[in-house]
């Protein structure tokens, strides 16, 4: 199961830890179909609300060249989930 942990500073809704349990269910996703339901939910009712804003204010707000490409390559990655897991 998940637990949170007590001590740390990092919010739940911090991006590593959305980008973690994306990974995640993509890879038992691969392993057992059950999870694709979870995972088209969690892309379709969560990721597309709220990160593709946060993305566009890392790219206004990007001090460096490198940190504005990781998050054209997130833009880019969460446009090929969505465009993989749409609701059918």
């Amino acid at each position: 199961g998940l637990s949170v942990n007590q001590e740390s500073n990092i919010p739940d809704d911090h991006i590593s830890c959305v980008l973690e349990l994306t990974t995640l269910l993509l890879a038992n996703t691969r392993q057992t179909s059950p999870y694709r339901s979870t995972l088209t939910q969690y892309i379709n009712n969560y990721l597309t609300k709220w990160v593709p804003l946060y993305i566009e204010k890392i790219k206004t707000h990007a001090q460096t060249t490198t940190l504005y490409t990781v998050a054209d390559i997130l833009f880019y990655w969460l446009d090929e989930l969505k465009r993989e897991y749409q609701y059918e």
